[in-house]
């Protein structure tokens, strides 16, 4: 009986993470930057406290619309190191080309470009994240 309570309480906590990513989303397509930001700043504060490396894939979603979300609010320094970790991540069906439309729009020129591109990879196994 512990075990299919734990069970749902885990299921339950992995569907919350993605609620605020996806409140965020519908906010910002909606033209809401104020609810946008609160749910990407929900979302950030939930994936960077959890000690488990989400899936690449949602990782890059993550990072891209946390760009547009602040470079909508004209925090432009915030949506530059965003779109820059998206990148990065380099995610199979991510959003890499978008982040990268995004940041030739706010200007950069192509040689910092690939010097976003060439900076480390971050850590995404389970086995080789150090807390």
């Amino acid at each position: 009986m512990r075990l299919i309570i734990l069970f749902f309480f885990l299921i339950n906590f992995s569907i919350a993470q993605k609620a605020e990513l996806t409140g965020a989303i519908v906010a910002f397509n909606k033209g809401d930057n104020v609810t946008a930001k609160e749910f990407i700043d929900i979302s950030y504060e939930k994936y960077m406290k959890i000690k488990k490396a989400e899936k690449p894939k949602v990782m890059s979603k993550f990072w891209h619309y946390r760009g547009l979300i602040y470079f909508r609010i004209n925090e432009f320094d915030i949506a530059i190191q965003s779109f820059g970790k998206d990148i990065n991540l380099n995610a199979k069906g991510g959003y890499q080309k978008k982040s990268m439309t995004m940041l030739k729009t706010l200007g950069l020129s192509d040689g910092v470009l690939e010097i976003i591109k060439k900076a480390p990879k971050p850590n995404t196994t389970k086995e080789k994240l150090e807390f």
